[in-house]
């Protein structure tokens, strides 16, 4: 996916840049937000206003989920690579983390804590599937525990 963005930069220079996901761009790609990005030809960082942009076509953006329950999560993260992508797993097993002090039991449907950690569903029908759930807890046995105190469980996943 390549997006064209024109940059109106400090020194009145139109920069017309095409990028893909992998670089950088520090700041939204919304019009008249301010974003830096490398310089195609003197590759010298430049800060500028985007004055417009497309990215065709429109595909899932990767950001923790801060939204509980949230029914736009399309995956999970699953790793980082050294040049820049991060791996994204959506359907399939897999191992998903849960929030300090919170307990699962399998079976759990899980949703979006909303802080980038998953809780079981709560609310009328939590044992059924719905638009945001995310995962179904296989086993209680934990994988790995972290230093805020989360942890992660074996897990099917069903985010889309």
């Amino acid at each position: 996916m390549d997006n064209h963005i024109a940059i109106d930069a400090e020194n009145d220079e139109t920069i017309e840049t095409e990028r893909t996901h992998r670089q950088d761009v520090a700041g939204t790609l919304e019009i008249g937000s301010t974003v830096t990005v490398k310089h195609e030809e003197t590759g010298e960082n430049v800060e500028g206003t985007v004055v417009e942009h497309s990215t065709s076509p429109i595909l899932a953006r990767i950001k923790v989920s801060d939204q509980v329950g949230d029914p736009t999560v399309y995956g999970i993260w699953t790793n980082n690579y050294k040049d820049g992508d991060v791996g994204v797993d959506s359907i399939g097993t897999s191992r998903i983390r849960i929030g300090s002090g919170v307990t699962v039991q399998r079976g759990d449907l899980l949703e979006s804590a909303g802080d980038g950690t998953a809780r079981p569903q709560t609310g009328d029908n939590a044992d059924l599937f719905k638009a945001g759930t995310i995962a179904k807890v296989t086993s209680t046995t934990v994988v790995e525990t972290y230093d805020d105190g989360s942890y992660t469980v074996p897990c099917t996943l069903h985010c889309g």
